[in-house]
């Protein structure tokens, strides 16, 4: 790749994927932030985790 024919088109992909990196969305997967001890009591005290009738179940 070293065509100077092509030397504008990976100067604005590189640009493009600092960009992208800078903002949070490189190339690797984001992953979802665990839920805290409140979180979790909360969707207990909501009844949507935990014993309960299948809907229950089925919901959590």
């Amino acid at each position: 790749m070293s065509d100077h024919r092509f030397k504008h088109s990976r100067n604005v992909l590189r640009a493009k994927a600092v960009d992208l990196k800078e903002k949070g969305l490189g190339n690797k997967a984001m992953r979802s932030d665990p839920f805290t001890s409140e979180e979790i009591d909360i969707l207990y005290h909501n009844r949507l985790l935990g014993k309960g009738t299948d809907t229950f179940r089925v919901n959590s």
